[in-house]
Protein backbone atom coordinates (compact mmCIF):
# COMPACT_ATOMS: atom_id res chain seq x y z
CA UNK A 1 0.00 0.00 0.00
CA UNK A 2 1.40 3.19 -1.15
CA UNK A 3 2.54 6.10 1.74
CA UNK A 4 -0.61 8.35 1.09
CA UNK A 5 -3.17 6.13 1.64
CA UNK A 6 -1.73 4.68 4.38
CA UNK A 7 -1.56 8.03 6.10
CA UNK A 8 -5.35 8.51 5.04
CA UNK A 9 -6.20 4.87 6.40
CA UNK A 10 -4.57 5.58 9.67
CA UNK A 11 -6.31 8.92 10.40
CA UNK A 12 -9.29 7.17 9.49
CA UNK A 13 -8.78 5.21 12.21
CA UNK A 14 -7.85 7.46 14.23
CA UNK A 15 -11.06 9.87 13.64
CA UNK A 16 -13.10 6.80 13.69
CA UNK A 17 -12.31 6.00 16.99
CA UNK A 18 -12.71 9.62 18.47
CA UNK A 19 -15.47 10.69 16.26
CA UNK A 20 -17.40 7.28 15.42
CA UNK A 21 -18.31 6.59 11.62
CA UNK A 22 -21.41 9.10 11.11
CA UNK A 23 -19.41 11.85 13.28
CA UNK A 24 -15.93 11.96 11.31
CA UNK A 25 -16.23 13.71 7.47
CA UNK A 26 -13.22 13.43 4.48
CA UNK A 27 -12.72 17.19 5.22
CA UNK A 28 -11.35 16.13 8.59
CA UNK A 29 -10.09 13.03 7.13
CA UNK A 30 -7.84 14.79 4.63
CA UNK A 31 -7.06 17.51 7.83
CA UNK A 32 -5.63 14.52 10.08
CA UNK A 33 -3.85 12.93 6.79
CA UNK A 34 -2.29 15.99 5.66
CA UNK A 35 -3.85 15.43 1.62
CA UNK A 36 -7.05 17.21 -0.26
CA UNK A 37 -9.87 16.16 -0.01
CA UNK A 38 -9.89 15.06 -3.81
CA UNK A 39 -7.01 12.87 -2.96
CA UNK A 40 -9.19 10.71 -0.58
CA UNK A 41 -12.02 10.69 -3.24
CA UNK A 42 -9.67 9.67 -5.57
CA UNK A 43 -8.04 6.72 -3.94
CA UNK A 44 -11.27 5.39 -1.97
CA UNK A 45 -14.38 6.92 -3.51
CA UNK A 46 -16.15 8.03 -0.40
CA UNK A 47 -16.23 7.78 3.10
CA UNK A 48 -17.68 3.80 2.69
CA UNK A 49 -14.84 3.07 0.17
CA UNK A 50 -12.20 4.18 3.28
CA UNK A 51 -13.90 1.98 5.72
CA UNK A 52 -14.03 -1.05 3.07
CA UNK A 53 -10.28 -0.16 2.74
CA UNK A 54 -9.43 -0.34 6.70
CA UNK A 55 -11.43 -3.90 7.12
CA UNK A 56 -9.76 -4.96 3.58
CA UNK A 57 -6.27 -4.15 5.36
CA UNK A 58 -7.45 -5.55 8.58
CA UNK A 59 -9.07 -9.21 7.30
CA UNK A 60 -6.91 -12.25 8.73
CA UNK A 61 -5.52 -12.93 5.14
CA UNK A 62 -3.58 -9.95 5.28
CA UNK A 63 -2.61 -10.86 9.07
CA UNK A 64 -1.76 -14.27 8.30
CA UNK A 65 1.49 -14.00 5.96
CA UNK A 66 1.13 -16.91 2.44
CA UNK A 67 3.57 -19.01 4.06
CA UNK A 68 1.67 -18.84 8.12
CA UNK A 69 1.21 -23.06 7.30
CA UNK A 70 5.00 -23.49 6.97
CA UNK A 71 5.30 -21.91 10.64
CA UNK A 72 2.52 -24.38 12.06
CA UNK A 73 3.49 -27.94 14.08
CA UNK A 74 0.52 -29.69 12.88
CA UNK A 75 0.21 -29.91 16.54
CA UNK A 76 -3.70 -29.04 17.53
CA UNK A 77 -3.30 -27.88 20.68
CA UNK A 78 0.03 -25.64 20.06
CA UNK A 79 -1.22 -24.46 16.60
CA UNK A 80 -4.35 -23.25 17.87
CA UNK A 81 -2.94 -21.77 20.31
CA UNK A 82 -0.67 -19.51 17.94
CA UNK A 83 -3.47 -19.09 15.87
CA UNK A 84 -5.97 -17.27 18.78
CA UNK A 85 -2.48 -15.54 19.89
CA UNK A 86 -2.50 -13.77 16.55
CA UNK A 87 -5.93 -13.59 16.50
CA UNK A 88 -5.76 -11.29 19.67
CA UNK A 89 -3.06 -9.12 19.13
CA UNK A 90 -4.90 -8.05 15.60
CA UNK A 91 -8.11 -7.47 17.52
CA UNK A 92 -6.37 -5.75 20.39
CA UNK A 93 -4.17 -3.86 18.30
CA UNK A 94 -8.24 -1.97 16.72
CA UNK A 95 -10.08 -2.78 19.65
CA UNK A 96 -11.84 0.40 19.80
CA UNK A 97 -12.11 0.28 15.56
CA UNK A 98 -14.28 -3.32 16.15
CA UNK A 99 -16.27 -1.67 18.95
CA UNK A 100 -17.13 1.13 16.68
CA UNK A 101 -17.63 -0.64 13.81
CA UNK A 102 -20.60 -2.65 15.93
CA UNK A 103 -22.33 0.03 17.26
CA UNK A 104 -22.07 2.27 13.61
CA UNK A 105 -23.62 -0.68 12.01
CA UNK A 106 -26.67 -0.52 13.95
CA UNK A 107 -27.00 2.79 11.94
CA UNK A 108 -25.60 1.99 8.77
CA UNK A 109 -26.78 -1.51 8.09
CA UNK A 110 -24.65 -1.47 4.84
CA UNK A 111 -21.32 -1.45 6.76
CA UNK A 112 -22.46 -5.14 8.15
CA UNK A 113 -20.98 -6.72 5.40
CA UNK A 114 -17.70 -5.00 5.44
CA UNK A 115 -17.39 -5.49 9.37
CA UNK A 116 -18.08 -9.04 8.34
CA UNK A 117 -15.55 -9.66 6.16
CA UNK A 118 -13.02 -9.04 9.41
CA UNK A 119 -14.99 -13.03 11.66
CA UNK A 120 -15.27 -14.18 7.91
CA UNK A 121 -11.47 -14.39 7.28
CA UNK A 122 -10.56 -15.38 10.59
CA UNK A 123 -13.49 -18.42 9.31
CA UNK A 124 -11.38 -18.91 6.93
CA UNK A 125 -7.90 -19.69 8.21
CA UNK A 126 -9.05 -22.06 10.99
CA UNK A 127 -11.46 -24.01 8.27
CA UNK A 128 -8.45 -24.66 6.23
CA UNK A 129 -5.77 -25.74 9.08
CA UNK A 130 -8.76 -27.90 10.74
CA UNK A 131 -9.20 -29.24 7.17
CA UNK A 132 -5.72 -30.13 6.44
CA UNK A 133 -5.35 -31.93 10.19
CA UNK A 134 -8.54 -33.97 8.88
CA UNK A 135 -6.65 -34.41 5.96
CA UNK A 136 -3.69 -35.72 7.75
CA UNK A 137 -6.14 -38.36 10.01
CA UNK A 138 -5.44 -35.75 13.69
CA UNK A 139 -8.96 -34.53 13.58
CA UNK A 140 -12.03 -36.83 14.30
CA UNK A 141 -15.38 -37.02 11.67
CA UNK A 142 -17.12 -33.13 12.51
CA UNK A 143 -18.38 -30.70 10.49
CA UNK A 144 -15.60 -28.65 9.99
CA UNK A 145 -17.31 -25.29 9.23
CA UNK A 146 -19.24 -25.79 12.80
CA UNK A 147 -16.05 -26.45 14.52
CA UNK A 148 -14.49 -23.16 13.07
CA UNK A 149 -17.15 -21.18 13.95
CA UNK A 150 -17.13 -22.60 17.59
CA UNK A 151 -13.30 -21.32 17.55
CA UNK A 152 -14.24 -18.33 16.12
CA UNK A 153 -17.03 -17.82 18.82
CA UNK A 154 -14.15 -18.84 21.75
CA UNK A 155 -12.33 -16.33 20.59
CA UNK A 156 -14.20 -13.48 19.66
CA UNK A 157 -16.67 -14.10 22.84
CA UNK A 158 -13.33 -13.64 25.29
CA UNK A 159 -12.48 -10.53 23.10
CA UNK A 160 -15.77 -8.90 23.14
CA UNK A 161 -16.29 -9.93 27.02
CA UNK A 162 -13.14 -8.42 27.94
CA UNK A 163 -12.90 -5.24 25.68
CA UNK A 164 -16.34 -4.10 26.64
CA UNK A 165 -16.32 -5.34 30.16
CA UNK A 166 -13.18 -5.93 31.60
CA UNK A 167 -13.07 -8.28 34.58
CA UNK A 168 -16.25 -8.05 35.10
CA UNK A 169 -17.28 -10.81 33.73
CA UNK A 170 -14.33 -12.61 33.84
CA UNK A 171 -10.57 -12.49 36.08
CA UNK A 172 -8.78 -15.01 34.26
CA UNK A 173 -6.07 -13.25 32.13
CA UNK A 174 -6.32 -13.82 28.25
CA UNK A 175 -3.15 -16.58 28.55
CA UNK A 176 -4.99 -18.72 30.61
CA UNK A 177 -8.09 -18.44 28.83
CA UNK A 178 -6.67 -19.87 25.36
CA UNK A 179 -4.57 -22.44 26.88
CA UNK A 180 -7.71 -23.72 29.15
CA UNK A 181 -10.21 -23.08 26.31
CA UNK A 182 -8.10 -24.34 23.81
CA UNK A 183 -7.03 -27.80 25.77
CA UNK A 184 -10.58 -28.28 25.73
CA UNK A 185 -11.57 -27.90 22.31
CA UNK A 186 -8.39 -29.93 21.18
CA UNK A 187 -9.06 -32.75 23.00
CA UNK A 188 -12.48 -32.79 22.11
CA UNK A 189 -11.16 -32.82 18.43
CA UNK A 190 -8.26 -35.52 18.83
CA UNK A 191 -9.18 -38.98 18.03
Amino acid sequence: MDRTKQKIIEATISLFVSKGYKGTTTKEIAKASGVNEVTIFRHFGNKRGLFEAIIDSLTFQQVFPDDFSETLSWDLEKDLLVISKKYHETLDSISDLVLIGFREAGNHPELNDLISKFPKSFKTIVYNYLLEMRKQNKLIEVNIELQAMNFVWLNFGYFISKSRFGQQIISVEQDEFLEQSILLFARGLTP
